[in-house]
């Protein structure tokens, strides 16, 4: 038999999981559902809605591109700096290749973990655990570096941190796509892309000035970064809706006129209409 719930219609499990999903809902919209608004509002709020997504995950993600510039400007620092026999161009590579073998190893999983949990609280504990790491990599900054030990600490670090950068991509794309419909994904998700480049670009600029402040002292750039993904953090958790429908929003594909008709006759004999229909268009963006 067959269920509605929220505009959403399926059977059994289907209906099961899609319930579960909005009972986990965070507090900050667990009780909102647009669907029930006049079309011209309900129009407005799934623009704003795709717009918030949209910069949420952006700027999480160029948050992400500080850092590695962050840690690009402190590697000039440790090969300059006092302990500059111990930390040589080939001991600094190593690092970097440590990070980048697990993040080509954890890609592949964390996609099958983005497919089978929660995004949003995916993406959550992704970036408190990138907070924790960036720090664990300034820390040592901090102390007296003429120790072999740190050779082994920074390898540690920089594996966590591939294996939780990892984890943000997959998830990332999955929800951009969910978002948005076929027409306008593929220019989009380039345009959502150049995160990367923003990044880049902010925050070498950022970096530069926080240097003139801090000096020599190359771990309170790390520090800084990691203060700012714990609260990107919070902004995720409470505030990034994964999938449209847990608000009652619909994302339709564009469709032949043949399945229009149908799809018109379909929802004339049922019970449960759902009043908000996008139009086709040759290209839209919502």
């Amino acid at each position: 038999m067959k269920r509605s719930i929220q505009g959403y219609e399926g059977t059994g499990s289907e209906y099961e999981s899609y319930q579960e999903k909005l009972t986990n809902r965070p507090t900050t919209w667990k009780q909102v559902d647009y669907s029930a608004l006049p079309p011209d509002e309900y129009l407005k709020r799934k623009r704003t809605e795709q717009i918030k997504v949209y910069l949420v995950t952006y700027i999480a993600y160029s948050l992400i591109h500080f850092e590695r510039v962050f840690w690009s400007l402190s590697k000039s620092y440790l090969k300059t700096g006092p302990y500059k026999e111990y930390f040589t161009t080939s001991v600094l590579s190593s690092f970097d290749f440590a990070e980048l073998i697990a993040y080509s190893i954890f890609l592949y999983l964390s996609g099958i973990i983005g497919d089978n949990f929660d995004q949003r609280r995916v993406l959550t504990w992704a970036y408190l655990g990138l907070g924790t790491v960036f720090f664990m990599l300034g820390l040592p900054g901090f102390m007296d570096l003429s120790s072999g030990f740190w050779y082994y600490y920074f390898i540690l670090v920089m594996i966590l941190i591939g294996a939780l950068n990892a984890m943000l991509w997959p998830s990332f794309i999955s929800i951009v796509g969910h978002w948005f419909p076929k027409s306008s994904r593929g220019f989009l998700a380039g345009l959502w892309s150049t995160c990367n480049n923003t990044g880049n670009i902010l925050g070498i600029q950022l970096g530069a000035g926080l240097l003139t402040i801090f000096g020599d002292n190359w771990q309170w750039l790390l520090v800084t970064i990691s203060l700012l993904v714990y609260a990107w953090a919070g902004v995720i958790y409470f505030f990034l809706v994964p999938e449209p429908d847990l608000i009652g929003i619909s994302v339709k594909e564009k469709s032949s006129s043949k399945d229009s008709e149908v799809e018109s006759q379909n929802t004339s004999v049922s019970s449960g209409d759902d009043n908000h229909v996008d139009q086709g268009h040759s290209i839209s963006f919502w």
